[in-house]
């Protein structure tokens, strides 16, 4: 039996159809522009970008300003000359708001371990929490998922696990060991982390709310992933510098992973920790440079002043 299609349903294909045609034809005429027609729209955008004081209506303003610019090069090309920090905000502001939906989207590097008694799968974002929970059940294999779905089997060998491959029908742990493909994993997820703040820099003023709600989330989850600790505090130290600059940041943070309410506890505790390492090298360096002058004072003491002339 087929499924009927409700008047509600078919009023939002309508909308949804009748939208498409108008991007398709706004679409048309900005290709269709003259070089001194697209200069002339680049500077009344780039006005109204300017003026507007209406967050969503400045993000709709931006967004088409990076469109456009991707349809007509002299459009672009004028704003590059007239306007370079607009494109450059607006740019940044849409590739930071894709980085996000796409890192959302997609599944992300994990460690799975199979119970085979209770036919339950677990599912760890680190390496170290995956090995601590089969050393606790007593299996000796776990299994590494890519963010492409790809999966391999991780054995433990004479107390080492190391990727294995299946050679003459038997499972050979000889492969790269489970530190080095956790060490791949902190190194991606720690860009991430970086190159979102950057894009977000970038970006300046007119990121908006939901921007940095959905920036928060996919944040703690790649800080998840990363289990090494210089990479967990250069991580921390990023994401706490955000959170003192957007509050819908912070309060993102603050609630994201549920299962993991610690999370952005020990993203503010490592880069407090960061900070006091820091003020505790400037101390230092402060004690040695007075001690150094102290030094060379008390020797100037000791030293005379002036030859004695000789007879």
């Amino acid at each position: 039996m087929e499924a009927k299609i409700t008047i509600q349903q078919k009023r939002r294909m309508w909308a949804d159809a009748e939208m498409q045609a108008m991007r398709t034809e706004d679409e048309k005429l900005v290709r269709s522009w003259t070089p001194e027609e697209a200069k002339n729209a680049a500077l009344t955008d780039a006005r109204n970008y300017r003026i507007q004081t209406n967050d969503i209506e400045r993000e709709g303003i931006g967004s088409d300003i990076v469109t456009k610019s991707t349809l007509n090069s002299a459009y672009k090309k004028a704003f590059e000359v007239h306007a370079p920090e607009i494109l450059k905000q607006t740019t940044a502001k849409k590739d930071l708001a894709n980085n996000i939906k796409n890192n959302l989207a997609e599944p992300q590097h994990r460690f799975e371990l199979q119970d085979p008694f209770m036919e339950t799968k677990y599912r760890f974002p680190t390496a170290a929490e995956a090995t601590t929970q089969a050393d606790k059940f007593g299996f000796v294999g776990i299994v590494s998922v890519a963010p492409d779905g790809k999966t391999s089997q991780v054995l433990k060998c004479d107390g080492e696990w190391r990727k294995a491959s299946l050679r003459d029908g038997e499972w050979i742990a000889a492969g790269k060991s489970i530190a080095d493909i956790q060490a791949g994993i902190d190194k991606v997820a720690l860009k991430a982390i970086q190159d979102r703040a950057e894009l977000r820099a970038a970006a300046g003023q007119g990121v908006g709310a939901e921007i940095d709600k959905a920036m928060a989330t996919a944040d703690a989850h790649a800080f998840r992933r990363i289990q090494a600790l210089p990479e967990q505090e250069s991580a921390a130290v990023t994401m706490a510098d955000i959170a003192r600059q957007s509050l819908e940041y912070k309060n993102a943070l603050d609630k994201a992973i549920p299962g993991y309410p610690g999370t952005a506890a020990k993203v503010y505790a490592l880069d407090a920790a960061h900070d006091a390492k820091i003020a505790a090298k400037e101390e230092r360096k402060g004690k040695e440079y007075a001690d150094m002058v102290a030094g060379r004072e008390e020797r100037a003491k000791n030293c005379p002043r002036s030859i004695p002339p000789t007879s």
